[in-house]
């Protein structure tokens, strides 16, 4: 929260403060950039063998909807800030994520 308030205080945008108040908590580490959202990948190197596609889908089908929440909950909010009444692409752009992400299932 510290760091949220500390570049919004640099950006005069509450930007970063609202995502840790809403999204961050529950976002994927492949959002947050922490090594976790690597660990498929690197647990391949011990073994030299790389998980088929059907091994993976769940891990992904988590990233994707994480990352898709994130940004949807940024762009509500710069929409708001600017007032720049896009909300139905907004929501429409959310809604083509989601239909490819339950694809992944």
């Amino acid at each position: 929260m510290q760091r949220a308030e500390y570049s919004d205080g640099i950006t005069r945008l509450n930007l970063m403060t609202l995502l840790v108040l809403t999204a961050y908590a529950y976002g994927h580490s492949a959002v947050h950039g922490t090594f976790d959202a690597l660990d498929v990948f690197i647990s391949t190197l011990d073994d030299s063998e790389a998980f088929s596609e059907d091994n993976r889908k769940e891990g992904l089908f988590l990233a994707v909807s994480s990352v898709n929440f994130v940004v949807s909950t940024m762009c509500f909010y710069l929409n708001s800030f600017f007032h720049l009444d896009l909300e139905s692409v907004i929501i429409n752009a959310g809604k083509l994520t989601v239909d490819k992400v339950a694809s992944l299932k």
